[in-house]
């Protein structure tokens, strides 16, 4: 499933914008989450909140490499949080992910540099 999705600009760099869920990012981030994607990451990430209690979630989703993606708990629920460069990061609620998992196509497109505007 391919939703509304735009190709913007910022300073020069492309970003890959789905005002559907509110997520506009360049190249790296994407990658950063497609990295989550290939290694499994998201696809853990929400099956664990489809099936355990808050406790339970922030010790299943136990990445081998926490300088890369981790998960926390606030408010609103479970997010998963992946790091960038020097220590930045971002992250995104379940809802989020669910909806990156069914565009996956249209992200690993941005990032092969194979959607214009």
């Amino acid at each position: 499933m391919t939703s509304n999705f735009e190709i913007g600009e910022y300073n020069g760099h492309p970003l890959l914008s789905f005002p559907e869920i509110k997520m506009n990012f360049g190249k790296a981030k994407w990658k950063k989450i497609l990295e989550a994607h290939d290694t499994g990451v998201l696809n853990n990430f929400i099956e664990i909140c489809e099936q355990y209690s808050k406790d339970k979630i922030e010790k299943e989703l136990d990445s081998d490499d926490k300088s890369k993606w981790y998960v926390y708990y606030n408010k609103s629920g479970p997010a998963l949080c992946i790091y960038t460069y020097q220590e930045q990061k971002f992250s995104f609620m379940y809802s989020k992910a669910k909806f990156i998992i069914e565009n996956i196509d249209t992200v690993q497109k941005f990032v092969n540099g194979e959607l214009t505007q």
